[in-house]
């Protein structure tokens, strides 16, 4: 228990040392003496707003929309018993992206995309959630299966809605929806939905020995004196919630939600009790991490998918690799 304590606590320092180094890297280098200025208002105008109005948002809804991810993840994979579920396996990515790319189309303000996006991924949810309602057995397998129909059909729908775009203009933001990107994120987008997120992380935190409880089987949880039908279906809307507020910000970012539960267990093994909270930590620094090497590697921004899927595959083929082996 305290070694994994410790873990937990190195983490913290760790993501509190890459967040400093993301405010100061960049294309306008920064000293962490300039930083901590601009960040109590004693740094000159440049600097402040550099660090206050593009780096900080962006910084902090990295690590928020991180945590988001990486504890959904974890809580769809804990709860249905398949490592191999992601947060968006109920459709909600491909939905949202239906409704930002509408808006895209109507040429529509970046705030209405985002309601667009939200509303379009909580509907697919809704509809594969209703198709599950129509069974009476193993319902919670047949949601997986339902949130697959309606993801593939939405990406379909994606691809149909994708020929009416002007390739000038709007085929580069509809990109962008596809491929996550933290570059247009503001403040205002932090103080809006930054409480909500929170919100959902805290629950999925707290939910965790419940988690750990439905891992055990059907059966098992029962005899627990577990309500089945209920837990699943609070921790389904949660991070389901969480993760329609982090796509609607950035856009679809891949593997957060899938590689890092996988990292979390590899660590500190499968008990929910403590691998919750390391995928929280976790979470926020690789997409921390991501978005930091997305905006800094190159002249020009690269889109988060492709830093997540080039590390993240790999990363992931290791570990199935290690574990298969054990």
């Amino acid at each position: 228990m305290r070694k994994k304590r410790i873990i937990l606590f190195c983490g913290l320092i760790f993501l509190i040392g890459v967040a400093l180094f993301a405010l100061c890297a960049g294309r306008y280098n920064l000293s962490v003496g300039k930083v901590f200025s601009s960040l109590i208002g004693q740094g000159d105008s440049s600097q402040s707003l550099v660090v206050m109005n593009l780096r900080l948002p962006r910084i902090l809804c990295a690590i928020l929309i991180g945590a988001a991810l990486a504890s959904s993840g974890a809580a769809y994979q804990g709860m249905f018993q398949n490592p191999l579920i992601s947060p968006d396996i109920l459709g909600v990515s491909s939905g949202a992206c239906v409704g930002a790319i509408v808006a895209i189309l109507l040429g529509l303000s970046a705030s209405t995309q985002m309601f667009f996006a939200f509303i379009s991924g909580i509907a697919s949810v809704s509809l594969a959630v209703l198709l599950s309602i129509i069974t009476k057995k193993n319902r919670h397998v047949v949601l997986v299966f339902s949130g697959v129909i309606i993801g593939r059909f939405m990406s379909s729908v994606v691809g149909f809605l994708i020929f009416f775009a002007d390739d000038e203009s709007q085929l580069g933001a509809i990109l962008e929806w596809e491929m996550g990107s933290l570059a247009k994120v503001s403040m205002n987008d932090v103080l809006f939905f930054g409480p909500f997120l929170v919100v959902c992380i805290v629950v999925l935190y707290l939910l965790r020995w419940r988690i750990n409880l439905l891992s055990v089987g059907d059966a098992e949880a029962k005899a627990l004196g577990v309500d089945l039908e209920k837990e699943r279906l609070l921790i389904i809307l949660v991070a389901t919630l969480a993760t329609a507020i982090s796509v609607c910000i950035a856009g679809t970012i891949a593997w957060i939600g899938l590689i890092i539960p996988h990292i979390c267990r590899w660590i500190i093994k499968d008990d929910n009790r403590y691998s919750m909270p390391l995928n929280i930590i976790v979470g926020a620094i690789a997409l921390l991490l991501s978005d930091t090497i997305a905006r800094t590697i190159l002249p020009y921004e690269l889109p988060l998918e492709v830093i997540t899927g080039l590390v993240g595959a790999p990363i992931f083929a290791i570990i199935m690799v290690r574990r298969w082996k054990e």
